[in-house]
């Protein structure tokens, strides 16, 4: 397993087009998966992925736990912006347009039968997509 928190690769790439009166900015950004830790990965809990005795003399139960993976991303956003004056500008601007989740699981260890990782967590935003104007008061 790799170091806690070191994901294999990161990636950031952006193109982009200005005119000065018309703007077109496309991003990409991309995450390998990472290794956060061995389950369970509160401070306070016992660690029974080791058999031990406990300060009675009863030896908990062996309870191995399993690896948990921050699982690859990738990302992209859009911004299209048109200066109509000096002072005013129009944008239509997408973040997330692949409906990309974020999401913890146990990597290649523990899948289902099939192969498919086991998800523990996910967090999913949702694609945005947000139009509006910008003034300028000089």
């Amino acid at each position: 397993m790799d170091p806690r928190g070191q994901a294999e690769y990161y990636t950031n790439l952006s193109l982009w087009y200005d005119d000065g009166r018309a703007q077109v900015r496309v991003s990409y950004q991309g995450k390998a998966s990472s290794f956060d830790g061995i389950t369970p990965l509160s401070g306070g809990a016992i660690n029974r992925n080791f058999p031990t005795v406990a300060n009675d003399g009863v030896a908990p139960p062996y309870y191995p736990g399993q690896p948990r993976y921050t699982d690859e991303t990738k990302y992209w956003d859009a911004k299209a912006s048109y200066n109509v004056t000096d002072n005013v500008q129009v944008y239509l601007e997408g973040t997330n347009l692949t409906k990309q989740a974020q999401t913890n699981s146990t990597g290649e260890y523990r899948p289902y039968a099939d192969g498919t990782p086991n998800i523990m967590r996910i967090a999913y935003s949702g694609m945005r997509i947000r139009t509006g104007v910008t003034f300028k008061f000089q």
